[in-house]
């Protein structure tokens, strides 16, 4: 649970697929089609690719922040124009998770992201880093193939429709 927590947090400070409205914010809209998202965090390397469209982009956002609600997640963003910034706090038993990614958008079909997650108080036996830093990138490949729709996902060779509710 701990470690799930962790991860949706620092995970959610990332969220690309959050081109919709937050808190009254207006995020730029990618371009539809087939994007590659590379996550960096620490030694964990992590790659997808998702296939959207202009409304899937808000219904994933919506199923993501519905499942962050659940585990007790809260978000926030600020900013505008090219760069915005996501805060996420999870309060889980005896710890407070911080996250804070900060994204910049360079057109409708690239956004790079840098974040930093912070666990306070840090765990005694070391289960989960105190600091930990994440880079993020994201670009459009092309349309998305013909064994794609949008909403699916491919991760670690698994292929999900977050908005059948595989996500």
């Amino acid at each position: 649970m701990v470690r799930s927590l962790y991860l949706a947090a620092l995970f959610c400070a990332a969220a690309p697929a959050a081109w919709a409205q937050i808190d009254g914010i207006d995020l730029p809209q990618r371009k539809p089609g087939l994007w590659l998202q590379t996550t960096t965090i620490g030694e964990m390397h992590l790659e997808s690719k998702a296939c959207v469209d202009r409304g899937t982009d808000k219904a994933m956002l919506l199923a993501g922040m519905n499942k962050m609600k659940d585990m007790g997640l809260k978000m926030s963003v600020t900013g505008g124009g090219d760069t915005y910034t996501i805060h996420t706090t999870a309060a889980i038993p005896d710890h407070t998770i911080n996250s804070t990614m900060v994204l910049h958008f360079i057109n409708d079909s690239a956004i790079h992201g840098d974040g930093k997650t912070h666990i306070d108080p840090p765990f005694e036996h070391g289960e989960m880093p105190t600091d930990s830093s994440m880079q993020q990138d994201s670009k459009w490949i092309g349309p998305c193939p013909a064994d794609m729709k949008p909403g699916d996902v491919i991760t670690n060779g698994r292929k999900t429709n977050l908005l059948q509710g595989g996500g």
